[in-house]
């Protein structure tokens, strides 16, 4: 008897093994369509392709010496664009 279920316990976390496996599929795929729909939201988004490369442009080549945070904002700008 006691061997019987400790085999039965044993196929019941399997089994929930199993169905947490395929939640936490689920999980990633929702979180990734969520995911998604943020960044379509994103303002830069709805701007022109063209406009972004002249903006990235003008910040690269006006910025000189004085503000080194400018290059990796406009990237990412430019990464959100080519994402999407």
């Amino acid at each position: 008897m006691p061997q019987e279920r400790i085999s039965s316990l044993r196929e019941a976390i399997n089994s929930l093994d199993i169905q947490m496996a395929d939640l936490m599929s689920q999980r990633q795929a929702l979180k990734a369509q969520l995911e998604q729909q943020v960044r379509l939201q994103s303002p830069v988004v709805r701007l022109p392709s063209e406009l972004l490369s002249s903006i990235f442009v003008m910040g690269v080549l006006g910025m000189g010496d004085g503000d080194p945070v400018i290059v990796p904002t406009l990237m990412l700008v430019w990464c959100v664009d080519t994402l999407t």
